[in-house]
């Protein structure tokens, strides 16, 4: 009562009253009323995710809210009392598999009343990402699934980290015959087209669930009856089963010794931060009464030092609580780690283009099912979030960033009449991975990035200008259309200054360094202003695809250059560099040429493996 009756403070600090989290959920009610609070401290282990939130309201509040911060936590907790609530049924779904796995046939099988759909023409397949809006699944009472379609071809798989996300159900298709007809072995499954997405997603999204189908039930290869072909892929996925149970229960073990490794660091980080922070502090009494008694206090502590080991320790603490369970209140620092699971604990067989749609349809009901299973389904929201959101995914904004002040502008005029705070909406979905906020831009669709990483990810970009120059040829026959994904308008520029684009695309592809002064000439990059390639590039570091490359006297401008961390692949290092072959396997997680993206060598935290790997090189 005391509390909640002090509205004008602004500073509260109750970090050394041993309050824990039973006490934090008896003050809650009280300190959310205090509006002109901005900074709030119970606490090293007294955090919003902590406390037992049942006993203090009646919303179920979004745990990436909570991760945030009190006063964030309060601030959503006022808005959904008073501008009213809806509960939140938003739900992304991931289609990973190889690019001939069948996954968007199984997509439109589900979608259709009878649960068949048409055989997909070469020429239709997905190329990088397709994405399909407001799903209203029949039977789902209220759930909308934004599908997003992943290319399987091998050169987008390190485009596809920044659409992994917890807030997923991850839908893996695999095919029982190669395109010859033979049957693949359950280990050829599982080496070739299952163990690289697992542990993908497991360096990404840890606690995601994976539901694993399997294609073509009905379509036997030539020479084999219906019955044949069925009990040879009911026996192989029986024994994928079983493989993908100890696979998970490796990573999940991995995940488990990563939290207690990462949480040993940060303690040590934060001794060493504090050890720092009272060097500098003598160092500073003694500099101030002007004597040089304090004999070396502070020698070998730079600011600039201290300031690196705080955002180490903040990247390390990110990944603590994306490995750490949220399922029940009580210490982070006790909480287990979270386990990826197979769900429904089984391989679906399923037809898509023959038989009675039977096993279509059964699949969209399972999946149903463990998506209302999800712990984040169904948590409060504020009213018109959901409005503000379709309004942003519907609208045509003609380029891949916004200003933010101008989204907010143009929301607000198509939410007229509604009372919504469409800045706080933005930033929400952004949490939620829907669309992103990074600094004072909106991406309002992620997947356009792929448009901005395709020429970066290129397997060959030499041989694309190449093609570009032999297209504009009188002479020319019809090119590959990838020639355009790297410069498009590389036959136009002047000779010299071919020579000088072509030698910034052999740095790419040989160093994976990106140089400033290409990206004017690079599909999805030529139309966009300097900031908003600026803000791009903020994203790209943000997922580690790109890591900042400090050249020594180079501040800006077209000397500026970024590690492609994105066209690394797993090809085993010489021997000198120090890592072994148990260490690549784990790295690898494919064959040599597969690129990967971020996967935790060593139980290192993948946020920070662009890192890693640039120290390596």
């Amino acid at each position: 009562g005391a509390l909640s009756s002090m509205r004008n403070l602004t500073t509260l600090h109750l970090g050394y009253n041993n309050i824990g989290p039973e006490g934090a959920s008896a003050l809650a009610g009280a300190l959310s009323s205090m509006r002109n609070l901005t900074t709030l401290d119970l606490g090293y282990d007294v955090k919003p995710t902590a406390v037992d939130w049942t006993t203090v309201t009646e919303f179920t509040i979004p745990s990436e809210v909570l991760e945030q911060g009190w006063i964030e936590t309060f601030q959503f907790l006022r808005k959904l009392g008073e501008g009213g609530s809806e509960k939140c049924s938003q739900l992304r779904l991931l289609l990973l598999g190889d690019g001939t796995a069948g996954k968007t046939s199984f997509l439109r099988a589900m979608q259709s009343e009878s649960g068949t759909t048409e055989a997909i023409p070469l020429d239709e397949r997905t190329i990088a990402i397709d994405v399909l809006r407001n799903w209203k699944v029949k039977g789902g009472r209220g759930l909308v699934f934004e599908v997003w379609d992943l290319g399987g071809q091998a050169q987008y798989y390190t485009s596809h980290s920044p659409y992994f996300s917890p807030r997923s159900l991850v839908l893996l298709v695999v095919r029982p015959t190669a395109e010859d007809g033979q049957y693949y072995t359950a280990g050829q499954l599982m080496e070739d087209f299952v163990l690289m997405w697992l542990r993908m997603l497991h360096a990404h999204v840890p606690s995601c669930r994976v539901l694993l189908v399997c294609s073509r039930w009905c379509s036997p290869p030539e020479g084999e009856t219906l019955e044949q072909h069925q009990a040879h892929v009911s026996k192989m996925c029986a024994e994928v089963e079983k493989a993908v149970a100890v696979e998970l229960e490796d990573l999940n073990q991995q995940t488990q010794t990563e939290l207690e490794n990462l949480r040993g660091q940060v303690v040590q980080l934060a001794d060493s931060i504090a050890v720092g922070d009272e060097r500098i502090r003598e160092m500073q009494q003694h500099a101030g009464r002007g004597t040089d008694e304090g004999g070396g206090h502070g020698k070998g502590v730079a600011p600039q030092d201290l300031e690196h080991l705080r955002t180490l320790a903040s990247q390390l603490q990110k990944r603590v609580r994306v490995v750490t369970s949220k399922s029940a209140a009580g210490s982070e620092r006790d909480a287990p780690a979270v386990t990826m699971e197979l769900a429904d604990g089984r391989v679906h067989c399923v037809e898509s283009v023959g038989g009675d749609g039977s096993t279509a349809v059964a699949v969209r009901d399972v999946l149903v099912k463990c998506a209302r299973a999800l712990p984040f389904m169904r948590e409060s929201i504020p009213k018109g979030y959901t409005t503000v959101k379709d309004a942003c995914l519907a609208h045509e904004w003609g380029r891949v960033a916004v200003p933010m002040e101008e989204a907010v502008e143009v929301l607000r005029g198509q939410c007229e009449g509604q009372t919504v705070d469409v800045h706080g909406a933005l930033g929400f979905w952004s949490l939620l991975g829907f669309m992103l906020v990074h600094d004072d831009w909106l991406l309002p669709r992620p997947t356009d990035m792929i448009d901005l990483v395709r020429p970066l990810v290129h397997h060959d970009p030499l041989a694309a200008l190449d093609k570009t120059l032999a297209r504009a040829r009188p002479s020319a026959a019809a090119q590959d259309a990838s020639a355009d994904w790297v410069v498009p308008a590389f036959a136009a520029l002047a000779r010299g200054e071919q020579g000088r684009v072509r030698a910034m695309v052999k740095q790419l592809m040989f160093d994976k360094v990106l140089c400033a002064g290409l990206l004017p000439h690079l599909k999805g990059w030529k139309d966009a202003s300097e900031a908003e390639r600026d803000a791009l590039l903020g994203v790209l570091v943000q997922f580690g695809l790109v890591v900042s490359h400090d050249v020594e006297g180079v501040s800006g401008g077209d000397e500026r250059e970024w590690l492609c961390t994105c066209r690394m692949n797993s090809r085993p290092p010489a021997v000198k560099d120090g890592w072994d072959t148990a260490q690549w396997k784990a790295f690898a997680g494919a064959t040599e040429m597969v690129p990967v993206v971020r996967y935790t060598p060593d139980h290192a935290p993948s946020a920070l493996f662009p890192h890693i790997v640039a120290s390596q090189m």
